[in-house]
């Protein structure tokens, strides 16, 4: 939900940085980066999440879905990670 909404905002993706502290401040108050790191850079490894070359983590463009088009409402066909559930 983070990065539905830092697209939303017109953000190109967010730092691992961002990332943790924006979860951090909607979902888990005192969370350390050690915490959930590990797990976002195997979701990243895996096809979950793409990390790019500017360091910067986006969701995955869904098979069939052009490129620049709009997400999906939160809620609607679209799962959160497991560490924001």
């Amino acid at each position: 939900m983070v990065l539905i909404s830092a697209e939303r905002d017109g953000k190109a993706g967010l730092t691992a940085a961002e990332l943790v502290s924006e979860i951090g401040r909607r979902y888990w108050p005192g969370l350390q980066p050690q915490q959930i790191l590990p797990m976002m850079y195997q979701y990243a490894k895996h096809g979950r999440l793409n990390k790019g070359d500017d360091g910067l983590f986006r969701l995955p463009k869904r098979e069939g879905e052009p490129k620049g088009s709009p997400k999906p409402e939160v809620g609607e066909d679209s799962t959160p990670p497991d560490f924001m559930r």
